[in-house]
């Protein structure tokens, strides 16, 4: 989208200009977290500033204003003002002056993108260098703040992903080396529109490597320096789509109902799937990995009976054949049930006394009870409820529901044990989970299959938009904030303290400077001077409308790893 780089603000800062006091010289802001709907977190990732400098205070503002001649910026800006605010008298002088300047008189100090800081400790400080500019700090903080604050969010929550994931990989396997695998970006076509996709997706790939956000790739090259042919920017499989698999199959059975009419329904079906798998793993991809997604119709079906069917041909191929479910609990899913298989006696009336070892069960979390004289099964924490008749605790499941998938396919492909004791599957296949995953439901799958003996690396997540999208500004609370003004020649340091508020939105009082305690981490100290901003972990990054700092997304990289 095109736009207007001296009209893109919050139509309320338009004539701030004419509101601070008659002699306002300097406006010192800062962009902070100031709290977090995380549970357990408090701590966030700094990331996507490079990309707001060198799109939003470079290119546009220099192709879009400068080089335009200065009647056209003003005719334009008179004209989008007047029919906004109608004759408010903001005037254009002040547009006028910085056209002639020909360059933002701002600073920005920040800190290192990829930096994992605290709470309520400022990510950058911004100001302007000209005493004649100083409405200009603010002015820019809408735009400074819609495009940076999504990058931190994604950033952090992929960061917070690849932590658990490592704690996991080194709890069962003893290495991480299938860690930046296995966090893999779904989002792309559920983000809210093309530049939100991709500035999430370059934060996703930040932490992990694995993507389908392919123009994540090109922003990251363009603005962060990543270079595809000398490093591992990001990557994926061949994969399958419900289209494919849909067209496929009922290709298959469209053409098979009419040439044995003893086949029922079913079994033609069951037919085609085993064709539609054979197909791709044989003709279209002979070697490498594929990913099949596979519960377009019965998914228990092809994780069992067809994957049991083509297993000599899986384990003969130079490749992983990878199953993709996409309906239902996932962590049911990929993990099945932990079962109790006690005899006990369930009574005929309500309210019966149930015998069996209770005490045992729950102390191994164990979440379905078999009743001796059957197949059926109910749940463990239904039998402290009293008053319910039999039938409402029955569950209705297969054996390969109550395994789950990763248990079907050890138990027809198999695998090794590390040496922490965990299975993990032949590298002939894998599974990959990619609807409605969270962080909790990720930690919810882990902790289930190493309840269940497997190790945490045989799953690959697809992180999509209900990871990514379903986020806020508030998610982390990000704000900017001025916090010191100079006028006619006098310091004040400003701040922000409602009575009415519970302190999450007070704000730093004065120039707030940025330093390392004896732990490296970082924390914020108030009221300081000038001299103190450009001598601390805050590093100028920007200056009069020159980047001054360039950095890499390796480096970047290396910055959050060194945290994890």
């Amino acid at each position: 989208m095109k736009i207007n780089p001296e009209t893109s603000s919050d139509g309320y800062k338009v004539d701030h200009k004419r509101q601070y006091p008659e002699g306002t010289q300097v406006v010192v802001s800062n962009l902070t977290s100031r709290g977090t709907r995380r549970e357990n977190v408090d701590e966030v990732i700094f990331f996507g500033l490079q990309y707001f400098m060198k799109e939003y205070l470079i290119r546009q503002w220099n192709e879009d204003f400068f080089s335009k001649p200065k009647d056209v910026v003003l005719k334009r800006f008179n004209r989008r003002i007047n029919n906004y605010l109608g004759d408010n008298k903001v005037g254009d002088q002040h547009i006028s002056d910085l056209h002639d300047l020909g360059y933002l008189p701002i600073s920005i100090l920040a800190l290192p993108e990829g930096s994992l800081y605290k709470l309520r400790v400022p990510c950058l400080v911004i100001y302007n260098t000209l005493d004649k500019f100083f409405w200009l700090t603010n002015y820019l903080e809408t735009i400074l703040s819609v495009i940076v604050w999504g990058p931190c969010t994604s950033a952090t929550t992929a960061f917070q992903f690849k932590k658990a994931l490592t704690k996991f990989a080194l709890e069962t396997v003893g290495n991480t080396d299938f860690v930046p695998f296995q966090g893999h970006d779904f989002s792309y076509r559920g983000m809210y529109g093309m530049e939100a996709s991709v500035m999430s997706g370059g934060a996703h790939l930040t932490s992990f490597v694995g993507t389908d956000t392919i123009p994540a790739i090109d922003w990251l090259e363009e603005y962060y320096n990543a270079d595809s042919d000398k490093e591992l920017a990001g990557c994926s499989v061949s994969a399958t789509e419900h289209s494919v698999a849909c067209s496929a199959i009922l290709n298959f059975v469209d053409k098979a109902r009419g040439e044995n009419g003893t086949v029922t329904e079913d079994e033609l079906m069951n037919l085609a799937d085993i064709e539609y798998v054979r197909h791709l793993i044989t003709e279209v991809y002979p070697t490498g990995i594929v990913s099949i997604v596979a519960d377009s119709f019965d998914y228990w079906n092809t994780i069992t009976k067809t994957a049991l069917y083509l297993k000599e041909v899986i384990m003969a191929r130079d490749g992983k054949v990878v199953f993709r479910p996409d309906t239902g609990d996932p962590t049911r899913v990929v993990c099945g049930y932990k079962k109790f298989n006690s005899e006990f006696n369930v009574g005929e009336e309500n309210g019966a006394d149930w015998s069996y070892d209770y005490d045992e069960a729950l102390k191994n979390n164990y979440e379905l009870i078999q009743y001796k004289n059957g197949d059926t099964y109910w749940l463990q924490n239904e039998f402290l409820i009293g008053d319910v008749s039999i039938d409402e605790l029955k569950v209705e499941l297969t054996d390969s529901e109550i395994k789950g998938s990763i248990e079907c396919l050890w138990d027809i492909f198999g695998g090794t044990v590390t040496d922490q004791g965990y299975k993990v599957l032949d590298p002939h296949v894998g599974l990959i989970y990619g609807d409605s995953i969270t962080f909790q439901r990720a930690n919810d799958i882990c902790e289930g299959l190493i309840a269940k003996g497997f190790a945490s690396t045989n799953i690959v997540f697809g992180m999509g938009s209900y990871t990514y999208q379903y986020v806020t500004r508030d998610t982390d609370a990000y704000a900017v904030k001025a916090t010191f003004v100079r006028v006619n020649d006098k310091d004040i340091n400003i701040y922000k303290k409602p009575k009415t508020g519970d302190g999450s939105k007070n704000s730093a009082m004065g120039i707030p400077i940025v330093l390392k305690d004896e732990n490296g981490k970082f924390y914020m100290k108030d009221h300081g001077t000038f001299d103190e901003l450009h001598n601390c972990e805050l590093i100028e990054v920007f200056r009069d409308g020159q980047l001054l700092v360039d950095q890499t997304l390796a480096e970047i990289r290396e910055r959050i790893q060194e945290n994890v």
